[in-house]
């Protein structure tokens, strides 16, 4: 199983915790890997993966000095949809849930017994798969 997890520092964004989760078989992910995969590489400059983060600011890897122009990234933003889009609906499970870091300080303050955010968010998700 790979996982990948992102957040953002700072402000309000430090206040929630979100977990969002896609279930389905190993063969849908067998064939979403090889169509991903064959998307990162089949272009030049070589994209070794996508996080929006990087590709539209220019972080590196994907430095307009690389050879990552607007146009080229205009293309990956697209491909990276186009095969994300192609997956069955039906095949996958999705989750998302989220909790608010405030009120498990505040529930704490209490004196009562909180499980870690990441904790709660993931038993959540998985129940209701």
């Amino acid at each position: 199983m790979n996982l990948y997890f992102d957040g953002s520092i700072g402000g309000e964004s430090n206040r929630w915790m979100t977990l969002a989760g896609i279930i389905a078989t190993d063969e849908v992910w067998g064939v979403f890997e090889s169509a991903w995969t064959a998307m990162l590489r089949e272009r030049y400059p070589i994209a070794p993966y996508v996080h929006m983060t990087d590709v539209v600011t220019g972080n590196d890897p994907f430095e307009r000095k690389n050879g990552w122009s607007e146009e080229r990234i205009e293309l990956l933003v697209e491909d990276a949809k186009r095969v994300a889009g192609a997956i069955n609906r039906e095949d996958i499970f999705t989750a998302v849930f989220s909790i608010d870091m405030r009120a498990c300080d505040i529930v704490r303050d209490e004196g009562l017994h909180v499980p870690e955010p990441s904790v709660i968010c993931a038993e959540f998700c998985l129940t209701i798969c």
